[in-house]
């Protein structure tokens, strides 16, 4: 789902910049482990570089469904607007005007699009959240790892 125009116009801007876009990594499972202390180098190495990669490939997804919220609010505003200045000699209330312009069939098909492009930017924003968290964790028993050595190299608490 996205608005052609908006959508295409925005990233063709930014394909003319030079960046390289984000393609989804290639390694779709990896288990969290039950204990990250559990891990070996190798294996929080790999990790991080799953949560950063997914991380990544989610922080552009959800700009393009943000991009498509917003281009679908302001489309169903604007038809919104529209309409109700065109029903001004109407004796209804705007809440009733406004009831009655969105029971039309193509507002509702705008609303649906709205609607789906909200859900998908909070699923978006869950997963970014997750691989983050993820990440921060990793972090986390990377500097502590590192805080149970002395400058010498050798385990502080198992010597």
């Amino acid at each position: 789902m996205s608005d052609s125009g908006t959508l295409d116009r925005a990233q063709s801007r930014v394909a003319s910049f030079g960046f390289p876009l984000p393609d989804a990594p290639k390694n779709k499972d990896l288990d969290w482990p039950s204990n990250v202390a559990d891990l070996g180098s190798q294996e929080l190495a790999e990790h991080m570089t799953w949560c950063t990669g997914w991380a990544n490939f989610a922080r552009y997804e959800l700009a393009k469904a943000e991009t498509n919220l917003a281009a679908f609010t302001a489309e169903y505003k604007f038809l919104m607007n529209d309409r109700l200045s065109k029903s001004s000699g109407d004796r209804k209330s705007v809440t009733e005007k406004k009831a009655e312009i969105g029971r039309m069939p193509d507002l509702q098909k705008i609303e649906q699009r709205v609607l789906q492009a909200d859900a998908e930017t909070k699923l978006l924003k869950a997963l970014l959240e997750s691989y983050e968290k993820k990440y921060q964790t990793i972090s986390r028993e990377i500097t502590r790892r590192g805080a149970d050595f002395d400058e010498d190299g050798r385990d502080r608490f198992n010597a």
